[in-house]
């Protein structure tokens, strides 16, 4: 109800007398409000001094919807408040509004305890003009729960241009005491303790300009044996102890182990620069290590009950702004249909990335390191890119457990045994965290010793069966090696060696994401034509996976034998032709070395006649000159015998020049008749 006395020339409006209720609040309005040409012109004030504390209460909207009509409150108020200037623009007129309460108390109808001790002193005051100018003072704000004292204190000023504020928080909280004092949702529970101091006094612009030693901000947090479970939570969260203690530059958290459904984790670790991260928005670092038993990502990613079913996931988004080192041990790691086993790994977490720097796990049946990123900087499209190296992997867990093996490389499931692979992968993600196929991007090798057919494969069935050969399900392959890449949708094998009883079989070719095949290859085994010990039959396998085409190329594996036939032939008249060669060279040698033989005779008879020559020569000359009986004499018997001597000289080298030309044309002529 209200009176109002208008007086329309002057645009004012007065009231008095009146009364509103606000939920359960009485409060009275009284004044006059002026509307001139521009903004507005006031002088008001606000008393509510019906109220009570109940009817207090009711402004809380959980507590006004839930039994209050049934709750028992007592305790003192005075609420009043005082509205007065002119408001135009940016222009606001001076407000004071005040909220007292001493010695309150509630209690809920049926419920066995109360919350009292309530005492709030609370001012908020503008004295006109800028909205910046206002002050918000609440020097007390305390209560009781279930005997545990609980204060806090709230001071702002200029909360517009640079809230300056001081905040202070002490006291106790008895979690599984709040259902004995507020009657909770059916299926929430909430127990544990809480035990906290925490003070901050500053400006925001400290935190802008990093002056964080003119911020002051410090405190414990302690949380022990705390669970929440509700409806809006997927998973009960359960914290068995915790301990968050930090100050105006960082943020320590000591002896954290909580469990989140049946997933596990304990963590220590440091952060830094977390105040500019909440009220800025600015990049939070910190180290931590972390340990779990039992980590299943599934479970944050969709309903439990959906856990199989990969539509029901969706994209992590990794925020820009955090900058985290972590080190972790898992001892089971869990992801859609993938169990990893003994997981140790040390990580980053920047720009929207997640950096795997280095992780080892048993997974698959054999093991797993890696090396890569997975990145949602571009939400919209999340990507990875991984190196991996696989260990004795078992075809059956890996099957089973990573759909891009089901699509690219379906055979896997028809085989027992293990193998070796390295490998790099690239890959888009859809919404789902599942791949684009068509985007994958990898190459590698792939070895196995000893490979078992458990189960018949098609394409190979239908290839065996246009051979005639005996059905090979249970054959053990033997000593595997092939390299592969894919790219667009299809995984492709460089030719490869497959043996297996007395048969080698090469192969090569793709298989499509849409399971349609394209391979080429030739088969080694015993001849059945007598065209040799062996024949190679080619071959090739088109269609599906399971609905394979095989053709076999006759043609070109007779035009193959022809050849090997004619290359056998060749080779026998080279072998003949080597042996005529052979004994023509012998026989050649033989002549030649018989040639040599006489040549050398008729050489060494001709030295011997010259040498004999020229002997005789020096005998003759000797004897002239013992003959002169005088210097004269003897002087004309030395010229005498030297002429002598040349003379059995030139002699002796006709001679020898005269066997030289007949050996060498001796030698010449069984040359020229033995040369072939």
């Amino acid at each position: 109800t209200a009176d109002i006395n208008a007086r329309l020339s002057q645009n004012i409006y007065e009231f008095a007398n009146n009364e509103m209720i606000i939920n359960a609040v009485p409060v009275s309005l009284n004044g006059w409000v002026q509307l001139p040409d521009e903004g507005m012109e006031m002088d008001l004030t606000l008393n509510a001094e019906k109220v009570d504390f109940k009817s207090l209460l009711s402004l809380i909207p959980v507590i006004y919807s839930n039994s209050f009509a049934g709750m028992k409150a007592d305790g003192k108020v005075n609420l009043n408040g005082l509205l007065k200037g002119k408001y135009e623009g940016e222009t606001y007129p001076a407000f004071n509004l005040r909220l007292d309460v001493e010695n309150g108390k509630f209690q809920y109808p049926d419920l066995p305890k109360s919350v009292d001790n309530i005492h709030i002193v609370s001012r908020i005051t503008n004295p006109g003009g800028s909205l910046d100018n206002t002050a918000i003072d609440v020097s007390k704000f305390d209560f009781r729960m279930g005997g545990n004292p609980f204060t806090s204190q709230l001071h702002i000023i200029t909360p517009v241009t640079d809230p300056d504020f001081k905040v202070i928080v002490q006291g106790k909280l008895n979690l599984g005491m709040v259902k004995d004092v507020y009657p909770l949702e059916n299926g929430t529970v909430l127990n544990g303790l809480l035990d906290m101091n925490v003070n901050a006094a500053g400006k925001m612009s400290y935190v802008e300009q990093n002056k964080y030693e003119s911020f002051r901000f410090g405190g414990i947090i302690d949380a022990k044996d705390v669970l929440l479970k509700t409806k809006s939570l997927e998973q009960d969260v359960a914290v068995r102890k915790a301990t968050l203690t930090f100050n105006d530059r960082f943020l320590n958290l000591t002896g954290v182990s909580l469990k989140i459904g049946r997933n596990d984790l304990s963590a220590d670790g440091k952060v830094e620069n977390y105040m500019a991260y909440v009220l800025r928005d600015k990049t939070l670092k910190g180290d931590f290590n972390v340990n779990s038993t039992y980590l299943n990502i599934t479970d944050f990613m969709g309903n439990e009950e959906e856990e199989n079913d990969t539509s029901s996931m969706q994209i992590i988004k990794i925020p820009k702004n955090l900058d985290l080192a972590l080190a972790g041990n898992f001892r089971e790691l869990v992801y859609n249909k993938m169990n990893l086993k003994e997981a140790n790994a040390v990580m980053r977490i920047a720009d929207g990335e997640l950096n795997i720097e280095k992780m080892n796990v048993n997974a698959f049946g054999g093991n797993m390191s890696l090396m890569g990123r997975y990145s949602s900087a571009n939400p919209e499209q999340p990507a990875l890119d991984f190196d991996l190296d696989l260990k004795q992997i078992t075809f059956a867990d890996i099957f089973a457990q990573v759909p891009s093996m089901q699509r690219f490389v379906p055979v896997f499931q028809k085989l027992a045994g293990r193998f070796n692979t390295k490998l790099s992968l690239n890959t888009l993600l859809q919404d789902n965290m599942m791949p684009v196929f068509a985007s994958v991007l990898s190459q590698g090798n792939f070895n196995a010793e000893s490979v078992t057919l458990k189960e018949d494969v098609t394409a190979l069935n239908e290839l065996i069966n246009s051979l005639k050969i005996d059905k090979i399900r249970g054959v053990n392959l033997k000593e595997i090696a092939l390299a592969f890449n894919i790219r667009d949708g299809r995984l492709e094998t460089k030719p490869f060696n497959i043996k297996f009883r007395d048969y080698n079989l090469n192969l090569g070719g793709t298989t499509g994401l849409d399971q349609t095949i394209a391979y080429a290859g030739n088969v080694k085994l015993p001849d059945k034509l007598n065209l040799g010990r062996f024949q190679n039959v080619g071959f090739k396998i088109g269609g599906t996976f399971q609905k394979p085409k095989i053709e076999l190329d006759l043609k070109n594996t007779l035009n193959t034998l022809v050849e090997e036939q004619k290359q056998k032939a060749l080779q026998k008249a080279d072998s003949v032709k080597t042996q005529v060669l052979d004994k023509g060279r012998a026989e050649r040698e033989k002549a030649l070395q018989e040639a040599q033989k006489k040549a050398d005779v008729l050489l060494e008879q001709a030295k011997q006649q010259g040498d004999r020559l020229i002997n005789e020569a020096k005998v003759r000359g000797d004897s002239l000159v013992a003959k002169a009986s005088n210097p004269i004499a003897r002087e004309l018997a030395k010229k005498g015998a030297a002429e002598l001597v040349k003379q059995a000289q030139k002699q002796a080298d006709n001679l020898n020049n005269k066997a030289k030309a007949e050996a060498d044309k001796m030698i010449q002529q069984v040359t020229e008749k033995t040369d072939f």
